[in-house]
């Protein structure tokens, strides 16, 4: 069984103020799960699962320009998503 250990990012907005979140495995999974089905309500939805409580109201104030929702979604994705280097390579035929 895999350990489900959380990721902690914090994003720092133009207005000096800081978003904290905790994203775990389950998250990530329900966000790629529910992304194709209504891509603002999985990024809001892996917002408000994520978001640490100090900075929950603060979110929630955010989510309000849905906007906001899918610039800090993308970021936290960015940030959350494992550095690796994929290349394709040409197929024959």
């Amino acid at each position: 069984m895999t350990k489900n250990t959380a990721a902690t990012i914090t994003l720092d907005l133009d207005n000096g103020s800081q978003l904290s979140f905790a994203v775990e495995r389950q998250h990530y999974i329900a966000f790629v799960n529910s992304a194709g089905k209504n891509a603002y309500n999985a990024m809001n939805n892996l917002l408000a699962a994520s978001v640490t409580d100090d900075s929950r109201e603060l979110l929630t104030e955010l989510q309000k320009n849905p906007a906001n929702v899918s610039e800090l979604a993308g970021e936290l994705l960015e940030m959350y998503k494992p550095d690796i280097a994929v290349a394709v390579k040409k197929r024959n035929g």
